[in-house]
């Protein structure tokens, strides 16, 4: 596994093969080897399934100083693997989940994942001081600007979420770039459809229990911005839905864990505050390589 997993490493990364740059790659290569076989994060955990004839508290030690190297860094060890797992996969749709968590040590984690085969593998992220609630829409838009170059030329996105992805800036932002998109919103946001007006919650009266009320072409919010498709789908209860893009909704599962609703939440197993976030992307990147090696990802290489 190590030697493959390394020759899969030096593909894509820019990093030395030799001095240095060699022995971050290498400690890199266990440190994937050892999310594979444990499917875990902590450090602890990885440590024990490192291979090798060191002891567990000495890989993790290993570990804690590689997590602090200032040359273990996103451009050079992490972007690459993102934008090579979307490349493979945008030969269809590009489906991407946002959604925000609460990730301890009064912060929170902003997640940009994209769904392969009902899971959600995490590509872009940002971690901020806050409690639980709805991040500024500038978040937002910074993390989909960061998410935006790694995305092939010519490919075709639909990015789903949470009623915090409503703001009309960054439905502005997202129209641009000619993605598709659909996001949950409050009862109590004002449409304007040909020459009326009304709210989400008006819609939920004229419906039936699995049955959607869709209202083409509106405005959204006193704004007017649009036009949007708005659709009103009563489920367990009324769910207001802004889009451009058909409707489409899939059950989803974190990297490692159960069932999710679309967006998923943060994996369950990681905690990432300040270098540790690191630690995420190659998570992505081993569940990939235990999903695909041997096929699609790796055979565009």
């Amino acid at each position: 596994m190590f030697t493959a997993v390394r020759r899969a490493l030096t593909v894509i990364c820019s990093a030395q093969k030799s001095g240095n740059g060699g022995r971050i790659l290498n400690l890199t290569t266990a440190l994937v080897c050892g999310i594979i076989r444990n499917k875990d994060c902590h450090l602890s955990h990885i440590a024990d399934e490192m291979p090798g004839n060191a002891l567990p508290a000495s890989n993790e030690k290993r570990l804690h100083r590689l997590m602090n190297n200032k040359k273990f860094d996103l451009e050079t060890y992490f972007l690459p693997f993102a934008q090579a797992l979307l490349s493979c996969l945008s030969r269809e749709t590009l489906v991407l989940a946002i959604d925000g968590s609460t990730v301890g040590r009064g912060c929170m984690a902003l997640v940009v994942s994209v769904v392969y085969k009902q899971r959600a593998l995490p590509t872009a992220w940002l971690v901020v001081k806050g409690k639980k609630g709805h991040l500024p829409e500038a978040e937002h838009i910074k993390i989909l600007q960061q998410v935006h170059p790694l995305i092939p030329k010519g490919a075709k996105v639909v990015l789903v979420g949470d009623g915090e992805l409503d703001g009309i800036n960054l439905q502005a932002v997202i129209k641009n770039w000619k993605w598709h998109y659909a996001c949950r919103t409050a009862s109590n946001i004002t449409l304007y459809w040909e020459d009326g007006h009304f709210v989400f919650q008006d819609m939920g009266n004229h419906t039936s229990p699995g049955e959607i009320f869709n209202a083409p072409g509106c405005k959204f919010t006193q704004k007017k911005y649009g036009p949007v498709l708005a659709l009103c789908w009563w489920r367990k209860v009324h769910v207001g839905l802004a889009a451009q893009a058909p409707r489409r909704r899939r059950p989803v599962t974190s990297t490692w864990g159960g069932p999710l609703a679309v967006p998923s939440t943060w994996p369950s197993a990681i905690r990432p505050i300040g270098t540790s976030c690191l630690l995420l992307l190659l998570l992505t990147f081993c569940s990939t390589f235990r999903s695909i090696i041997g096929g699609t990802i790796w055979a565009s290489y």
